[in-house]
């Protein structure tokens, strides 16, 4: 299968391209930061952000955005500085001149798409409460729109379009390849599980799984999966695949 052959190759990129991997490991920072604030609460490897719009002052609101922010920017380099490293792999290009003129503008864009991205998701969950409607409804409704655009960063890095045109490729790309969406989903879902379990393991043992959840999840679940959307999104150039 396809998709298989996929998942073998990304852990071969994943793994040539370890050095751009490590710098995932910058974000813990930000994850001990978060953890001294009861605003923050940190499992599995996720940031979760408490807020109640009717308790909390613009003062509050203010410095979660900002710290949010902060985060999304340098998680958006990283991000970037992968998908690029796999695509180098894949189909060579100037690499002096991409590092130095375009993974910024590149970062840029995956920035703003993901600051937008969150800022829908707050509303749309304190929209919900606001109205009683549960808020399961609207984390299942933003589990499909974040699937179905799982794809932004490679089309920004890979096709180098503007980020309106970034999101009607993704769309495209992902409707004209469903199962490929579904199996990176599925594998995503199972690392999570592995990762949540391995977590309550430590936490039972050792007392620090949520820290060890992070360092899995930046060192290996969020560059491999992004390894394995970017081999599966450079198999539609034919002499790619």
């Amino acid at each position: 299968m396809p998709v298989l052959v996929s998942f073998g190759r990304s852990v071969k990129n994943y793994l040539e391209n370890l050095p751009t991997v490590l710098g995932f490991g910058l974000l813990l920072f930000f994850v001990f930061f978060f953890m001294q604030f009861s605003n923050f609460f940190v499992s599995s490897g996720s940031v979760f952000v408490f807020y109640s719009l009717p308790d909390s002052s613009p003062v509050s609101l203010g410095f979660v955005a900002l710290s949010v922010g902060v985060f999304l920017f340098f998680y958006s380099v990283f991000v970037t500085l992968m998908v690029f490293a796999v695509r180098n792999n894949l189909s060579r290009v100037k690499l002096q001149y991409y590092l130095a003129e375009k993974i910024q503008k590149f970062a840029f864009k995956y920035f703003v798409f993901l600051f937008l991205l969150s800022l829908f998701s707050f509303l749309l969950a304190s929209a919900f409460s606001a109205i009683g409607i549960p808020l399961g409804i609207a984390f299942f409704l933003l589990f499909f729109v974040y699937s179905a655009l799982m794809f932004v960063p490679q089309v920004i890095v890979v096709d180098e379009s503007s980020l309106v045109d970034s999101l009607k490729n993704n769309l495209e790309f992902a409707s004209k390849n469903f199962s490929s969406v579904a199996f990176v989903v599925i594998i995503g879902i199972a690392l999570v599980f592995a990762l949540s379990l391995i977590e309550f393991v430590f936490d039972y043992l050792f007392f620090v799984g949520n820290i060890f959840s992070f360092i899995l999840a930046f060192f290996f679940l969020i560059p491999f999966i992004e390894t394995l959307k970017t081999e599966i999104y450079m198999k539609k150039f034919t002499l790619i695949s």
